[in-house]
């Protein structure tokens, strides 16, 4: 099972390689075309090291691609082991080689072993999103970069499993006896991570506390514990997005964006979002009915400062007549 494991490991390890490479100058290439609605950039870089990048990466996407639909056996050795002891790392070497495994150089299980792992690869796509309105020219690359990575991520287990499946690239029976032991243990290193890293990110906000006109009467002064607490606010949008530090070459792609939530005898919520949460807050509408996700504060936060200048925590009237508290947004 070891050995196997270890030859699941190595093949993981080029279909990662390949899809960053690949995702990289394909990436580079598509901006400097122009892609979502943006004009050709030249300043992305294609050279002697974007070449090499896209040998190495189409080399590594052939390897993948060959042991997927032309299936064989690699003969793996076995090798013995001495373990060597250094201060109080235990460090375990192979000494000689005593039989050799047959490796099957697909099977449906891999698709498990590669979900686990390319899983991370969704990281990107999921963070810049699909709207290509609120992305932006200065990060087209990277919008690029992001879904063809994604791509890779599907269509590598996918793959596998459609020319398993239904082109019935298939091994012997006796071949295949027991592959599905050696994806213990990648899959044992990567699904802990990820679930995780994915747990961390999205059972907060499915826990979180919800505010709104009737359980946030008299806002902060009636519910001060409510101040400093991380919770979804709902509210009509009574005024904005007030956008700022926009990209310059396209407008709706902003650094900061703000808008006025009423919530009725709950008062008013300031709610900003910044940087990649910008994108959130843009998305609204006046007069709409929304809801947020933040760090709910009892007075706004410092100005967001950027190279395009200084955008004010809070750009709208003050009421005083009104409650008013503020948010800032980190998802929806």
């Amino acid at each position: 099972m070891l050995a196997r494991s270890r030859s699941i490991m190595q093949m993981l390890v080029v279909e990662l390689l390949a899809a960053f490479l690949l995702s990289s100058v394909f990436g580079g290439l598509l901006a400097r075309r122009g892609i979502i609605g943006c004009a050709a950039d030249p300043t992305y870089p294609f050279g002697w090291l974007q070449v090499l990048f896209l040998l190495l990466g189409l080399l590594a996407l052939w390897w993948s691609l060959r042991g997927i639909l032309f299936p064989r056996v690699l003969p793996v050795g076995i090798f013995s082991t001495i373990a060597v002891g250094i201060g109080g790392l235990r460090v375990t070497l192979p000494t000689k080689q005593v039989g050799i495994d047959a490796f099957p150089s697909t099977h449906p299980s891999y698709a498990a072993a590669e979900a686990s792992f390319f899983v991370f690869l969704l990281i990107p796509a999921i963070g810049i999103g699909a709207d290509t309105r609120f992305v932006g020219c200065s990060l087209q690359f990277h919008y690029a970069f992001a879904w063809l990575l994604a791509g890779f991520a599907v269509g590598f287990p996918l793959l596998r499993l459609v020319g398993w499946y239904l082109l019935r690239r298939r091994l012997p029976p006796a071949v295949v006896r027991r592959t599905h032991q050696g994806i213990f243990i990648p899959i044992s290193i990567a699904l802990p991570v990820a679930l995780v890293l994915f747990g961390w990110v999205y059972l907060p906000p499915l826990f979180a506390a919800r505010l709104d006109a009737g359980s946030f009467a008299g806002g902060l002064a009636s519910h001060p514990e409510r101040a400093g607490e991380t919770l979804h606010v709902a509210g009509r949008v009574v005024a904005g997005p007030v956008t700022c530090a926009c990209a310059a070459s396209r407008d709706s792609a902003c650094q900061f964006a703000a808008v006025l939530l009423d919530l009725e005898q709950g008062g008013l919520v300031v709610a900003r979002g910044v940087s990649d949460y910008a994108d959130e807050v843009q998305r609204l509408a006046p007069e709409t009915e929304a809801r947020l996700y933040g760090d709910l504060s009892a007075a706004p936060r410092p100005d967001y400062t950027t190279a395009a200048g200084s955008c004010p925590s809070d750009p709208f009237p003050q009421d005083s007549s009104r409650p008013r508290a503020w948010l800032e947004v980190i998802g929806r």
